[in-house]
């Protein structure tokens, strides 16, 4: 029986998701894009889901699309119809009102470098490395890539990076801002599973809205942006959570003056 390409991992509060087709570097099937979209799924409706993290087996993220697949005889309509079922999967991740973090191990190329630069956050080992690569198949990006490159660090690196398919290293990545953190070889799903250990310490409701206002500041101006932080603490200071850490903030005050 072949093991399962996806691997889940409920612990904490935090499921982690692993790519898991080590010996072929993790590529990217549609059946494995359907199976993550149902994790996603499972993400986000479940409460004792706080957040994600996103890695592959064995010594990479992901090498990209499965290129076994690229064998058979493609026109535009079939690769649209491909296209169609991949997308939704993305918006899936960027829209998951949780933190998602991707513990990078190694290459991520392709289509496997949309799916990780999708993630909120990213945790690189120092031998990592981004490759948008889809110049060397003959075909312009996809999963986005495009998109988030150009707005995470402007349209003369993102060009560069997209018509030279050079193999971006974690340490430029973390000095361009693709990568939060560069950590040692081994260390990237620890190190972001301690970090959305971290994460699930704070309020549901006040990371969701921290996501959405990140995302939206980019296409408003400042007076709709003041609006839209507006209404989020409207909401949040109604929930229990922000209660619980306003009391817990005086106590601490209270303790801190009484030990004194």
């Amino acid at each position: 029986m072949e093991p399962p390409t996806l691997l889940l991992e409920h612990s904490d509060a935090i499921l982690t998701v692993t790519l898991n087709q080590p010996a072929r570097l993790n590529p990217l099937d549609l059946a494995q894009w359907h199976e993550l979209g149902a994790a996603l799924a499972r993400a986000r409706d479940d409460p004792s889901i706080r957040a994600l993290v996103l890695t592959g087996a064995g010594r990479a993220f992901s090498a990209g699309a499965d290129l076994r697949g690229m064998r058979e005889p493609r026109d535009a309509a079939s690769q649209l119809a491909r296209l169609a079922r991949i997308h939704p999967v993305l918006l899936q991740l960027a829209e998951l009102p949780k933190p998602t973090i991707a513990a990078l191990n190694g290459v991520a190329a392709g289509i496997g470098a949309s799916l990780a630069l999708a993630c909120d956050l990213i945790v690189a080992d120092e031998s990592a490395s981004l490759i948008c690569s889809w110049v060397k198949l003959g075909l312009g990006p996809d999963g986005g890539a495009s998109w988030r490159l150009v707005r995470e660090v402007g349209p003369r690196r993102a060009k560069e990076l997209l018509i030279t398919a050079r193999r971006l290293p974690a340490a430029e990545a973390h000095a361009w801002g693709l990568v939060n953190r560069v950590v040692p070889a081994g260390q990237s799903l620890p190190q972001a599973q301690a970090l959305a250990q971290e994460l699930t310490n704070f309020s549901p409701h006040a990371l969701r809205h921290a996501k959405a206002l990140a995302s939206q500041a980019t296409t408003h101006s400042l007076a709709q942006q003041l609006q839209a932080e507006a209404a989020s603490q409207a909401e949040c200071v109604e929930t229990a959570e922000f209660r619980a850490a306003v009391a817990a903030l005086f106590e601490g005050q209270s303790s801190s003056t009484t030990s004194e």
